[in-house]
């Protein structure tokens, strides 16, 4: 009896043992089913197929949802390397000490892709909202999942920039979803009303032309995301406080530390430089025409004289043909004109157009008298460079240069005259003194022309050493911002309202100079003008007198 007692005493703890067990079970398989029924649905509701990284801490993966189609990545908060890129969507399992840290390190890289935390805590869920906000993260939503009952999982989900959350300094509106129903994306979108939230812009100068795209980039944004912009422009110490940098060039080295949006504007960067000087009276003679026509007009005395040698049939010297064709083509006449008539009419064909190369050379070469040209200036920063001129850099460029500069070709401008200044102001002097050569970006200069009322500069486009400089807005603490600008810079860029906006400009400028500049602008001769006229007036007379006395001395030697 006692051993029937035994064994039955065993078999009730066996039983109680196993039925422990079959709970355990059964409650984990309750958890499992909670955890990616509704991390599931969640992930599928806010990332669609797009790749997840997970990211887990204290070596726990209980609340992270497994069973997704999306393809994932498994990285443990403590060790795990994490990408670059701005763009990668999270899914964050939260607990208390390793979870606060962590954040930390995703807002310092500042992540422009989605974000998702899950936890097992009401408070904590609205605790990380709270704290993304805080540190310009919109783009993030928290799960909490009961893992006892699917009916009290909750995606808590926000606008930051609603009224009454204080630019996500409060979570006083949060939307709450239960993983009972279905699940709606609620995460802010880029277009979406900022109820007059307060932005800081730090631009380098205040206005650089009319029809600015980057103000008018501004303006528009401001009206249709209700946003206050607070533009600063004293960059110096500001900048980095800044949430928005206006007027910077895109250059690969930007990606690495900022959020950047999209090209709303294309400029140059050119290079002043100092009018050349005026070439002197004999190449005038020469630059009357260009190479070509001299060639053209050689090969039609080659052709001539050879023409008419043929045609008397070889019986005229050569030499003589050759010197009655020069003076058929400076005077226009001929003391030996042959009887055959076809030797005629090629010769009368020859002074109809020598007459007209003459009357054109001579119209030609009397402008050029007048108003000397001047030569070819500098057309490259290579010829610059081994100048001893001065090269000022304006405000606007030097972002530029600096930003270059690990070309060899702009290296050695660390070893000149660089100098801050304001492109208009360093244009006005540089009127006032022709001596020095500065940068400016293109339409800066084109702007201030007209401010001035002064002809166009000489000026080259170093285009092989510094691109097209494209402007974008960047930041390092508010990217869903970014993705706002981004949606509007693309609505302007569609509709041709950039193109429309440089279209009006340039025909701004043309109406401008149109009142300071006349093509028709009648100039009473100085003596200045015709003094090249005289000049070549007494070289001929001097040239007349010595083979005038020439010949009288072979005239007496010849007696």
């Amino acid at each position: 009896s006692r051993r029937q007692v035994c064994v039955m005493k065993g078999d009730i703890l066996f039983c109680a043992v196993f039925s422990i067990f079959l709970r355990s079970i059964h409650n984990l398989q309750i958890e499992m089913s909670a955890v990616d029924e509704c991390g599931a649905k969640v992930i599928e509701a806010l990332f669609g197929k797009e790749p997840v990284y997970f990211i887990y801490s204290n070596n726990l993966t209980h609340l992270l949802p497994f069973r997704v189609s999306n393809p994932k990545i498994l990285l443990s908060a403590e060790g795990g390397m994490l990408p670059e890129s701005h763009f990668y969507n999270f899914v964050i399992q939260a607990t208390d000490s390793k979870f606060i840290k962590f954040m930390k390190y995703l807002t310092r890289n500042r992540r422009k892709g989605r974000t998702l935390v899950i936890t097992d805590q009401n408070g904590l869920a609205t605790a990380a909202l709270e704290w993304y906000w805080r540190n310009g993260v919109a783009y993030v939503a928290a799960l909490s999942i009961d893992i006892r009952s699917r009916t009290n999982s909750l995606l808590f989900t926000g606008d930051p920039n609603d009224a009454l959350n204080y630019g996500g300094n409060r979570t006083n509106v949060i939307h709450r979803q239960s993983c009972m129903g279905s699940i709606t994306d609620t995460i802010p979108k880029a277009t979406r009303n900022y109820n007059g939230c307060p932005v800081t812009v730090a631009v380098s100068v205040k206005s650089r032309y009319d029809f600015d795209p980057r103000d008018y980039t501004l303006n528009v944004t401001q009206e249709i995301l209700n946003i206050s912009f607070v533009v600063i422009h004293d960059i110096g110490n500001k900048g980095t406080l800044a949430l928005i940098h206006g007027d910077v060039a895109l250059t690969l080295g930007i990606f690495l530390y900022y959020h950047v949006s999209h090209v709303y504007a294309r400029d140059n960067v050119v290079f002043v430089v100092p009018p050349a000087d005026k070439i002197s009276y004999v190449e005038v003679l020469i630059v009357a025409f260009r190479k070509e026509v001299w060639l053209s007009i050689l090969l039609t005395f080659v052709l001539f004289a050879a023409a008419w040698y043929v045609i008397c049939r070889f019986k005229v010297s050569l030499g003589t043909i050759i010197m009655n064709t020069v003076s058929i083509t400076f005077s226009g006449s001929s003391n030996c004109i042959p009887s055959c008539s076809t030797a005629r009419f090629l010769i009368m064909c020859y002074i109809i157009y020598s007459v007209h190369i003459q009357t054109a050379y001579l119209g030609e070469l009397m402008r050029l008298l007048m108003s000397l040209p001047t030569g070819k200036h500098i057309g490259c920063l290579k010829v610059l460079m081994e100048t001893n001129l001065s090269i000022w850099l304006d405000r606007e460029s030097m972002n530029m240069f600096d930003m270059h500069l690990v070309n060899k070709s702009l290296e050695r401008l660390e070893n000149r005259d660089h100098r801050d200044c304001d492109p208009y102001n360093l244009t006005k002097t540089w009127y006032a003194d022709k001596s020095f050569s500065f940068s400016v970006l293109l339409k800066t200069l084109q702007s201030i022309e007209l401010s001035l009322q002064v002809p166009t500069p000489p000026y080259f486009v170093e285009d092989k050493i510094l691109p097209t400089i494209t402007n974008v807005f960047m930041t390092m603490d508010c990217a869903s911002l970014i993705d706002s600008i981004d949606a509007i810079i693309d609505r302007l860029t569609d509709s041709g309202l950039y193109e429309k906006l440089d279209r009006d400009r340039k025909f701004d400028a043309e109406v401008k100079k149109n009142k300071f500049i006349s093509e028709e602008e009648v100039v009473a001769f100085t003596f200045e003008h015709l003094s090249g006229v005289f000049v070549v007036f007494i070289s001929g007379l001097l040239l007349s007198t010595l083979v005038f006395f020439g010949e009288l001395v072979v005239h007496r030697f010849t007696k």
